[in-house]
């Protein structure tokens, strides 16, 4: 966890959690129902955007779909998101009626702490993707704390070496898990092609030995493929950089046409092309596809790091790895059935907030964005009083 100086935090005894919580209104409950308004403005205006995308493209497919159930969903996660944000305020005044005052454990740990039981309140369909952006937030946070203290070097290089091995390891445990437990689902942007797997566009079992065989249609295929995820890199670009227009106007003026903007569809359709180029080569040279052949697919295409060295997609794959090496040992160890991925979130969200609360601009990008996001900005003005009267 974070070390704390005692230096950097002021004696709390005659600290108003009207100063540092809600320094908007002098009196909790007002300053509570204000918080949980705005919270609920901001969130469902970014769970209306996580909805709806998925939606648009199930219109798309002319997919049937449940009103009903997206709706109760929606709901669900808004009412996720609202804890999460106002349970901060909240506990946090409860906490300074009991003690009288501040008390710092309960500021920085167990309020904390308490705000991460909100994961439970999220659907499960939604609970992967959100523990593990919060797990891999929690990964980068420390990792930079780690460069800040200069315990460890932030170097491009390191990084990107890092990246090729943890992205082998990935694509190998993917690969094996598709043909051993039939499960192609995950939260990584690319799936390695099963030896045998069924073809969801066509509706056929097809088999690779045969999916090689053509040299010319699998070259079409590699500049499909390529263009198909520099398009969603693109449109994630486009996404990321209209939401950061809405957020700050006066802030971002450059042009989405630079380099910093295009280098997501750059990484993302190289590195599939790499790794299904490298692929057809192993293939054709051994004259059978074998797992360890995804491994080294896996490594070299790793090098597309170097485009966009992103440590937000570094610690996402090594979060999706370590996700799916510990599902194999609660199957191999018959392990007790508990929430792990739900307290691996707590105590990631435990040290991120305490973070936000110590040094609001080391924490991740996306995380603090997101939290103001969602509160509509608001969350800002509590930022603003912590620096003011809790620290020094």
């Amino acid at each position: 966890m974070a070390v704390l100086s005692k230096s950097s935090i002021r004696n709390t005894k005659n600290l108003k959690c009207s100063e540092i919580i809600h320094p908007w209104s002098k009196s909790c409950i007002n300053g509570n129902a204000e918080f949980i308004f705005v919270s609920i403005k901001g969130l469902s205006l970014f769970y209306a955007m996580m909805y709806g995308i998925p939606l648009m493209l199930r219109l798309r497919k002319n997919q049937k779909i449940n009103i009903l159930k997206i709706l109760f969903d929606f709901m669900r996660s808004l009412s996720c998101g609202v804890y999460y944000a106002s349970s901060f305020i909240f506990f946090n005044c409860l906490f300074h009626k009991i003690f009288g005052r501040i008390n710092s454990i309960a500021f920085l740990f167990v309020v904390p702490f308490l705000c991460g039981f909100s994961i439970f309140l999220e659907i499960p369909e939604r609970r992967d993707i959100t523990v593990t952006t919060f797990v891999s937030m929690f990964l980068e946070c420390y990792y930079k704390l780690l460069c800040n203290n200069k315990i460890i070097m932030r170097s491009k290089k390191f990084e990107t070496l890092l990246f090729m091995l943890v992205n082998a390891l990935l694509m190998y445990s993917l690969r094996i898990r598709q043909d051993l437990s039939n499960r192609k689902e995950t939260l990584w942007f690319f799936t390695p092609t099963s030896t045998t797997h069924e073809d969801t566009s066509e509706n056929i079992l097809q088999n690779n030995n045969e999916k090689y065989s053509q040299k010319f249609s699998y070259t079409k295929n590699i500049i499909r493929n390529s263009l198909k995820y520099s398009s969603i890199g693109l449109a994630l670009s486009v996404i990321k950089f209209l939401v950061y227009k809405v957020m700050s106007p006066l802030n971002n003026q450059e042009s989405f046409f630079r380099w910093k903007s295009l280098r997501l569809p750059f990484f993302m359709g190289s590195y599939v092309s790499t790794f299904e180029a490298l692929s057809y080569y192993l293939y054709k040279k051994e004259g059978n596809y074998h797992y360890y052949q995804t491994f080294w697919s896996g490594l070299f295409s790793g090098i597309s790091y170097f485009l966009n060295p992103n440590l937000q997609v570094l610690f996402t794959a090594i979060t999706i790895l370590l996700k799916i090496q510990g599902d194999q040992l609660k199957k191999k160890y018959k392990m007790a059935n508990f929430p792990y991925s739900e307290f691996s979130f707590i105590i990631s969200n435990m040290f991120l907030l305490q973070r936000m609360i110590l040094d609001h601009k080391r924490v991740p990008t996306f995380f603090y964005n997101m939290f103001m996001f969602g509160t509509m900005k608001k969350a800002s003005h509590m930022i603003d009083g912590i620096q003011k009267h809790y620290l020094t």
